[in-house]
């Protein structure tokens, strides 16, 4: 008997599962930019840990058409100067790539994007390094940085790749943050989100493009079909139920 209702338990859970998954924004770039740019810092000025101070690194379009996955994507090609050369691809927040927000209302639970990379450099297509970064409470008394780094789900291949984020606290840090002020504080306050790339020193051509950017939330809403399931999964345990009793009742008067 207890086994037949894990069964069905179980049964019940899978196809809720199933039905989650629902995406909150998409950018997809398949016309333009929707109001994303490449810039070397937020403007923070000399020292601050994503800005150098010295113009972006980027040296090709902000949108390309030829190049998506499969249609338009956002991104270029960059010389990689001396030092540590790197970029921000950054939603401004503009009206058609609306990121900023409560990302605890919506509520975000997961970041999905794909990334083409080719740094040009032999053997390994990958950047020197990659980060997914949102910016909470810009020019506010808690403005901080968070980032999670994604260079692991890049290939050293030259080519697009998948990549998922999970939009909780783990792997998420931040280098700024006030003291107090965690990750679930910050995530009521997105202001700028994107991609922080750091090319490979003296190599120029390094490639890196984005497209699919999106926002999931992966919430577990059950179809129609699931709570006529449910219904029916309920009955036949009744039934069930009865059968049993009765059958024990029966030995019982014996």
């Amino acid at each position: 008997m207890m086994k037949r209702i894990s069964c069905l338990f179980a049964a019940v859970m899978f196809l809720a599962v199933v039905a989650n998954g629902a995406t909150i924004i998409q950018t997809d770039w398949d016309s333009d930019e929707h109001d994303w740019t490449v810039t070397d810092g937020l403007g923070y000025g000399v020292g601050y840990p994503w800005d150098s101070g010295t113009p972006d690194n980027y040296g090709g379009m902000d949108w390309a058409s030829g190049t998506g996955n499969p249609a338009g994507s956002f991104g270029g090609a960059a010389d990689g100067l001396l030092g540590a050369p790197s970029d921000l691809y950054l939603s401004t927040g503009g009206g058609s790539s609306p990121y900023p927000g409560d990302y605890a209302a919506y509520p975000v639970t997961r970041i999905d994007l794909d990334v083409y990379s080719d740094s040009g450099v032999g053997g390994n297509a990958a950047p020197a390094g990659l980060e997914l970064f949102f910016v909470s409470d810009l020019a506010g008394a808690n403005q901080s940085t968070w980032y999670y780094d994604i260079l692991d789900q890049v290939g050293t291949t030259a080519g697009w790749n998948s990549v998922t984020v999970p939009f909780g606290g783990a792997g998420w840090y931040s280098f700024d943050a006030p003291f107090g002020y965690d990750f679930a504080d910050a995530i009521e306050d997105v202001d700028r989100i994107g991609v922080y790339v750091e090319y490979h020193p003296g190599y120029n051509g390094q490639e890196l493009f984005l497209d699919n950017f999106t926002l999931d939330d992966s919430v577990v809403i059950p179809e129609p079909g699931t709570y006529m399931f449910l219904g029916f999964a309920f009955v036949s345990l009744g039934v069930t139920f009865r059968r049993k009793l009765s059958d024990m009742l029966a030995k019982i008067r014996k």
